[in-house]
């Protein structure tokens, strides 16, 4: 899912399966915020509306695996909007008859990810930076609720197998208690924003199909 949140600018975020992001605002600057489906889905993002942040006290958890062929001298990466408290449990399987190593990493943020890419012999832009072959696991605690990307890069001169299975835990909004609520059914939401009223926002996206929207 790509978004793009408008205040007085503009900033493009991408977003995973089952986000759950808090937008607060000032409604003296605020009249509204406006999300628009960009991805023709049946089951697309929730947009919920509060008088006051809801409480960050849900949890969720999920697996994804992928089976990537990563290229010579490139790499593959995962994208997933995690709050403070979710956890990222990684195994992984690297099936190369020649046994050449792989380079896994969790960055967090964009930055962070390019950065990596640029040097990827350079551990300390990343959260997390680990040379892997054969099979084994690697766990993550997240304290900050941010963009973090799962990478997987490969400076060998051939393409290389890997086996990925992601567990996730995650701690989402609890959304029981929403002022509003809009579905993007019909691709579009509005939620106006009044003065000593509606002034938090959460935005939430369905499970590990991605969606991409517009918010502004």
């Amino acid at each position: 899912m790509t978004l793009i949140l408008g205040v007085f600018g503009s900033i493009t975020l991408t977003l995973g399966p089952h986000c759950s992001l808090l937008v607060q605002t000032n409604s003296f600057f605020v009249q509204s915020i406006q999300v628009e489906a960009i991805d023709e889905s049946k089951a697309g993002p929730m947009l919920y509306g509060f008088y006051e942040p809801p409480p960050l006290d849900t949890a969720i958890n999920w697996t994804e695996t992928h089976e990537a062929i990563v290229p010579a001298n490139f790499h593959k990466e995962w994208v997933y909007f995690l709050n403070n408290g979710s956890k990222l449990d990684i195994f992984y399987s690297v099936k190369s008859s020649s046994s050449l190593p792989l380079c896994l990493v969790i960055a967090q943020g964009r930055e962070s990810l390019v950065e990596w890419i640029e040097d990827p012999t350079y551990p300390s832009t990343t959260l997390s930076w680990n040379i892997i072959y054969g099979s084994g696991r690697i766990q993550q605690d997240i304290s900050r609720s941010f963009n973090y990307y799962i990478a997987v890069g490969n400076s060998n001169n051939e393409e290389v197998e890997v086996e990925l299975n992601f567990k996730v835990k995650a701690f989402i909004y609890n959304t029981t208690k929403a002022s509003n609520r809009c579905s993007m059914g019909k691709h579009s939401c509005s939620l106006r924003l009044f003065l000593f009223h509606t002034t938090t926002a959460v935005l939430t996206s369905p499970g590990p199909k991605e969606v991409r929207a517009k918010i502004s």
